[in-house]
């Protein structure tokens, strides 16, 4: 009987400390990419990675040029896009919240030629 009461006790020691566990702390990034005649671009693909370069990711646009990345650790961000030889400006320093979704849009323009 000692072994019964025993288990039961644990096993609501369990079920509080998992009720009581911390939310994960993950946010959405959303957004659009234009291109230079500010129309939406379809199959554009955006690139997120932390600010300190690392777990990169991409998605493609959809056919409204709309983008997602779900549950992504809340923290900074750099972002980019690109679509048939055109790029956009890196967004930096995109700060993403827990539990928040966030939108950016993106404009894409010809790729400057790297200053030598």
């Amino acid at each position: 009987m000692k072994h019964v009461a025993l288990f039961f006790s644990v096993l609501a020691l369990l079920a509080a400390t998992a009720a009581a566990a911390p939310r994960p702390r993950t946010g959405n990034i959303t957004g659009t990419v234009l291109g230079p005649d500010g129309k939406a671009v379809a199959n554009a693909r955006v690139i997120v990675q932390t600010s300190y370069g690392r777990h990169p990711q991409s998605r493609l646009t959809d056919a409204a040029g709309q983008f997602h990345f779900r549950q992504l650790a809340a923290g900074l961000y750099d972002m980019r896009a690109y679509a048939n030889g055109l790029w956009s400006d890196w967004h930096h320093n995109v700060m993403l919240r827990a539990n928040k979704e966030i939108e950016v849009e993106f404009l894409l323009h010809p790729k400057r030629p790297a200053k030598k």
